[in-house]
């Protein structure tokens, strides 16, 4: 008999796991070893990180219905800060302790860095499935419906 090679574990899916995820920032390029973030991660988190998104990120339309132009208004700041709350648990290499109301003062006074993490933590909420380019922009256009 063929085994077929199933893209999700459905025991995986129906546990309530909580797992965590360690990210290097390595883009950092001046401290060795580079710094790395731990978040926390689970399904409930995951519900209430997309209701953060949508609450500071919102598509506003301008102009008539012939030339409407969408623009994305975003309040990154706080969604980054409020995402550190969220799921960050621990770090290292940034400060001499983890402390998360440090790394939101680093996010007001570098936003390169922020967003640079705020892209990293991104990633890690979006898991490990690949697609193809055309698939993940229909994707992304769902979303923003």
């Amino acid at each position: 008999m063929n085994s077929v090679k199933v893209l999700f574990d459905s025991q995986a899916l129906l546990a309530d796991n909580e797992e965590e995820k360690v990210i290097t920032l390595d883009r950092i390029e001046e401290v060795d070893p580079k710094p790395t973030l731990t978040v926390k991660l689970s399904d409930e988190i995951r519900e209430k990180q997309r209701e953060l998104f949508n609450k500071y990120n919102r598509i506003v339309f301008r102009g008539n219905r012939k030339e409407q132009e969408a623009e994305l208004k975003s309040k990154k700041t706080e969604y980054a800060k409020a995402l550190v709350d969220l799921c960050v648990i621990n770090s290292t290499g940034l400060f001499e302790k983890h402390d998360k109301a440090l790394l939101k003062r680093v996010f007001i006074r570098q936003s390169s860095f922020m967003d640079y993490v705020l892209s990293e933590i991104t990633k890690a909420f979006d898991g490990s499935v690949k697609l193809t380019e055309e698939e993940a922009e229909e994707e992304a256009e769902d979303e923003k419906n």
